[in-house]
């Protein structure tokens, strides 16, 4: 969470009942306000997710410094917001076998992406652009992609205002990986690596 940018965004998201997933750092959780702001998470329907403790990458850490990154972050969020975790984003999206084998144990699905407002770029219009249509790659959005944004950037807040409404408009509906991951017949593994559903 970041104050003045993630509440920002839960409030778009309230005013059009609309749902999305915070993969949220470990470290965050020493202020008051994070907590704050995790527990409306929870409140408005979203889905919290581990992004780590301190957000290094996983593919250069030890098994037991990737153990405790993965579950010092479980347990800072759940003892701030009651909230249980199911679903580990690796930050940069540095995945390895060791990262699904701790996220089967802990009950976690694997979250990478498959569309991306492009953590590099500050114009809310071409975040808004990068989703609907990789500029990459020229990837055109589809059902049961999982789109990729940052809330630690104040522009974000304006891309996010600009990407709910014309989404909705579009016939998309806005969900949590976990509704995302359990409404296919397959539903969720824990330990798997999910980019689309």
């Amino acid at each position: 969470p970041m104050p003045g940018v993630t509440d920002k965004i839960l409030d778009i998201l309230e005013q059009y009942h609309a749902r999305a997933t915070f993969f949220v750092c470990g470290w965050r959780f020493k202020q008051d306000c994070m907590k704050d702001i995790a527990r409306r998470m929870v409140t408005l329907g979203c889905e919290i997710g581990n992004h780590t403790f301190e957000h290094a990458d996983l593919s250069k850490q030890n098994i037991v410094e990737k153990r405790y990154s993965i579950e010092a972050t479980n347990k800072v969020v759940f003892d701030a917001t009651g909230y249980v975790m199911h679903s580990l984003r690796p930050p940069g999206g540095h995945n390895e076998w060791d990262v699904n084998r701790i996220a089967r144990s802990d009950d976690m699905a694997v979250v990478l992406w498959s569309q991306s407002g492009n953590v590099h770029e500050f114009d809310p219009e071409k975040v808004a652009q990068n989703v609907l249509k990789q500029a990459v790659n020229g990837r055109e959005l589809e059902d049961g992609d999982i789109v990729l944004l940052h809330d630690t950037k104040p522009h974000m807040v304006d891309a996010v205002k600009i990407l709910v409404p014309k989404l909705l408009d579009e016939g998309y509906q806005l969900v949590t990986v976990w509704e995302l991951l359990n409404s296919s017949k397959d539903g969720f593994t824990p330990g798997v690596t999910y980019r689309h559903r």
